[in-house]
């Protein structure tokens, strides 16, 4: 699962992503939103997104924010073991963000568009 938010009004949209004709489902569920906060690092247009591996096994986990300018701000944490959560900020967001969790040998794991 592919997972998006807005800061207003939490929007999740669900998409199934294939990678390299191989699909990663079961790791996509392994990634939970623990919580999205603005203006609490660098002014009221920061974001802060926090994801948890919420499975058994370690995972990939990427986490995107869109910046004022359109681009999007990504991080990867290849090796998320069961329970980290893992957190991305920056500090002029339009309170856009994604995040998708992959299996550890994925190739490609990446949440941005």
């Amino acid at each position: 699962m592919y997972y998006y938010g807005k800061h207003f009004g939490l929007v999740i949209v669900s998409f199934f992503i294939l990678l390299g004709g191989v699909a990663f489902a079961a790791d996509s569920d392994c990634a939970r939103l623990r919580y999205q906060k603005r203006g609490i690092h660098c002014g009221e247009n920061s974001l802060l997104v926090v994801v948890q591996n919420d499975c058994g096994h370690t995972i990939q986990i990427s986490t995107c924010i869109e910046i004022t300018e359109g681009n999007w701000d990504c991080r990867l944490d290849h090796a998320a073991a069961p329970e980290k959560k893992v957190g991305n900020w920056v500090c002029e967001s339009t309170g856009n963000y994604k995040f998708i969790g992959c299996s550890r040998d994925a190739a490609d794991c990446r949440a941005h568009p």
